[in-house]
């Protein structure tokens, strides 16, 4: 039993090392896509260019709250919390997650060397995890994650809008957009090819993300029959559940599913306060 726990641990720390290089090595490239003229955009500015982690300090945790509700189930409420301490380097700062809790645990290994906040990659991965499960394709978490990042760079105007922490205001970006719309493997993503994230940025809050969310709409007249046989007969389960009780819904303007991350403060970690 023990060496098949140790071997459970090692195969889900490389599929999360392996779904998360990917998208990091992505962004980081995206200035060199287009050729080395190619700049950011302000969306693009906003997640990949600012230094996020500037303003955090060595020794305090971030925390966040998460909600995810809907048709689909599975309603929950839970927190993520970023422990920031000091790396290798004189500046370095490393990462390490307590990233939901209970059945809901998301076990990510620590990141170093980190300037962007690395929750904005979790998440997004975390999303393309949920979705390549549901889908049961080759590929697909890779597919999502670089129309997350594509969809970003489509962006074209960002909102400036206020966030709060600390009892202030703060000035802030919100950047809206739908990364499956349109594409021509959309219809495997049934409901999802609509859903939209918001992504709210402060260069003044610590870590910069203010929020996170994602809705999912739904489609006026449900799921066509042809595409609903098509997934069922593919053998995505938890696919075919979930249309046969959007078809049954009579409130076609609710959310098929909602979810929402919010920075909720700062505090000193366990060992800062040991410390002193």
């Amino acid at each position: 039993m023990l060496n098949r726990s140790v071997n459970k641990g090692v195969k889900i720390f490389v599929f999360f090392m392996v779904l998360m290089v990917p998208f990091v090595s992505f962004a980081a490239d995206k200035q060199h896509d287009k050729g080395p003229g190619y700049k950011y955009n302000e969306a693009e500015s906003l997640i990949f260019g600012l230094s996020h982690m500037d303003n955090v300090d060595f020794g305090h945790t971030l925390k966040y709250s998460f909600e995810r509700k809907g048709v689909f189930g599975d309603d929950f409420k839970d927190r993520i919390e970023m422990d920031v301490s000091k790396g290798e380097g004189e500046n370095n700062k490393s990462v390490a997650f307590h990233f939901f809790s209970g059945k809901h645990r998301r076990p990510y290994p620590p990141f170093g060397f980190v300037s962007a906040n690395p929750l904005l990659t979790l998440y997004f991965n975390k999303d393309a995890w949920d979705l390549a499960r549901k889908i049961k394709a080759k590929g697909t978490a890779n597919f999502l994650r670089n129309r997350v990042v594509d969809g970003i760079s489509k962006v074209k105007k960002v909102e400036t809008v206020e966030c709060s922490y600390d009892g202030k205001k703060h000035a802030a970006k919100k950047i809206s957009f739908r990364p499956f719309f349109g594409n021509e493997s959309s219809h495997h993503l049934v409901h999802y090819a609509l859903t939209e994230y918001q992504i709210t940025i402060s260069e003044t809050i610590p870590g910069g993300v203010c929020e996170i969310t994602s809705v999912v709409p739904q489609h006026v007249g449900g799921v066509p029959d042809h595409i609903a046989k098509k997934i069922k007969s593919a053998g995505m389960i938890q696919l075919g559940a979930e249309i046969d009780k959007v078809n049954t819904l009579k409130d076609v303007k609710a959310p098929l599913l909602t979810e929402t991350l919010k920075f909720v403060g700062v505090s000193k970690t366990a060992l800062a306060k040991n410390a002193k």
